[in-house]
């Protein structure tokens, strides 16, 4: 892709209020110029102090700082919905005017080379129902060798810039309505080991336990793994996720969140793998090194006592304070 032409896949860039982390990505998105821009901005929170002036300084900097030839279309919310809804419509608006795109939230700073890798693998894999992400994030870059650009996961859907295709989006479902009968009849087949197991049902009952849907990425990788769709993931991390600091809503939590990745770039011409089907070994690790090891019977047994029995507030101050 020269300097002087257009990046032909659109971009949905999503927003909140941190406009030094906003400024690195849109520089970045800048130097693509993609034809087409969509931007989506959750509104502020009624008692957050100057979160408003926060909110509108950033979409004010992104409007000022469109300088090529491109058509932006805004999704600016004036109340707060929080990360889950927020997200999971402003992806839903997306693709009810796109078939294809790639997505990049505030604090993902995506290498250059991300794009042009994006581009290629949406029209190769655009028909192809086996594939429901592809990732910029490989989290454990470098400890696997493979003489190809990338490689599958079944279980890895690294959402830390992405791109995916309508006909994906189409299965998500914020309240993972399908989920309870699964469990219930225990049809959760996606999942192998019982320690993904556990991370899947934990994360998803505590969702419906207490209606707070603060989250969208998990009810993706839900829908993704019930419809037996892998995930890319290229050879190199090709992401930084800016938000890993104290300020972070979400990130720090996780053990994902608390390793600074570098965004490596992607060689070109992509070597394509001649098969479609999992990494066991990268399965394997990211299984063992990102997903926490399951509590002993015990444990899992008390647990389900309080969730039963503890009151509703309870749990959900406790979800804060983690």
């Amino acid at each position: 892709m020269s300097e002087a032409s257009l990046y032909p896949i659109p971009i949905l860039l999503i927003v909140f209020n941190r406009l030094e982390c906003l400024q690195q990505v849109f520089q970045r998105i800048r130097e693509v110029r993609p034809q087409r821009l969509y931007v989506a901005a959750d509104g502020p929170r009624a008692d957050r102090k100057g979160e408003a002036e926060r909110c509108a300084a950033v979409r004010d900097y992104i409007l000022k700082h469109i300088d090529w030839e491109c058509q932006v279309e805004t999704l600016f919310r004036e109340q707060n919905l929080g990360c889950g809804k927020a997200v999971s419509s402003a992806i839903s608006w997306f693709f009810s005017q796109e078939e294809l795109g790639v997505i990049l939230e505030d604090d993902c700073l995506v290498d250059r080379s991300f794009f042009l890798y994006a581009a290629e693998l949406l029209e190769r894999f655009r028909n192809d129902e086996r594939i429901g992400v592809i990732s910029a994030l490989n989290f454990l870059s470098g400890s696997i060798r493979t003489r190809h650009s990338y490689y599958f996961s079944r279980v890895d859907y690294g959402l830390w810039g992405w791109a995916s295709w309508r006909r994906v989006w189409r299965d998500f479902d914020l309240d993972v309505k399908l989920f309870p009968e699964l469990l219930a009849n225990n049809e959760l087949f996606c999942c192998q080991g019982e320690r993904e197991r556990w991370v899947l049902t934990t994360s998803l009952n505590g969702l419906l336990e207490l209606g707070d849907y603060n989250t969208w990425d998990y009810q993706l990788a839900f829908a993704c793994q019930v419809n037996s769709r892998l995930s890319i993931v290229p050879s190199v991390n090709l992401v930084e996720n800016l938000g890993v600091t104290g300020e972070a809503t979400h990130t720090v939590q996780s053990e994902i969140g608390r390793r600074r990745l570098v965004a490596e770039s992607m060689s070109f011409p992509l070597r394509h793998p001649p098969y479609i089907m999992s990494h066991s070994e990268h399965d394997r690790k990211i299984v063992r090194e990102i997903f926490p090891q399951p509590p002993c019977l015990l444990r899992r047994w008390l647990s389900r006592l309080a969730r039963r029995w503890a009151p509703k507030w309870l749990w959900q101050l406790r979800n804060r304070l983690r």
